[in-house]
Parts: C-alpha cells; structure tokens; sequence
C-alpha cells in the first residue's frame, strides 16, 4: 500500500523522532486512494519506521540502546505499530 511523496526532513531531539512528508498532489493507483482513505478516516495511523543504525551508545543504567545517528530507509503505513506512539499525527 504505497502513495508516492516527498520527505520534507527529519530532525530528532528530546528522546523523540519527528519526520515530515507532502504526498503526491493526487494517488495515481487505487491502492493510494484505498491508503488516503483510510488515513483520512483515522481507520489507520501507525507508523513502521525501517533505519539502519549508524551510530549508537549503551545507557546501562536505564538499559537502553540510544540511536545517534540513522540512516532511514523507509516507512510505511500500518495497523499495529510496534511503538505506541509511531503515529501519524496530522494530514495536509
């Protein structure tokens, strides 16, 4: 389920990611209508956010492992994210 577009950037900061996109003025195939509906409708909104970890730290007192710099490499929409807040959070 595709509908071509543009990254606007992404920038991190605070412990949190943000990424922002425009979509194509107007989906081509149905599967990207079937997408924008969904996600005009609120039906779907997770996020699967594939990167490749280029620089990380261990946090062994909280034990975590902290990205510092990533490559992305896609995202794309889902049901289930596996991060709860892996969401989309606005349209335009």
């Amino acid at each position: 389920m595709t509908s071509p577009g543009r990254s606007g950037g992404s920038r991190a900061g605070g412990g949190q990611a943000r990424t922002e996109g425009a979509r194509a003025p107007e989906p081509r195939q149905q599967p990207g209508r079937d997408a924008w509906a969904l996600l005009t409708s609120g039906a779907l909104n997770g996020l699967s956010i594939g990167y490749r970890a280029r620089r990380t730290r261990l946090d062994a007192a909280r034990r975590l492992r902290l990205l510092e710099l990533v490559d992305l490499v896609e995202i794309s929409l889902v049901t289930l994210p596996m991060h709860a807040d892996a969401r989309v959070i606005a349209l335009g």
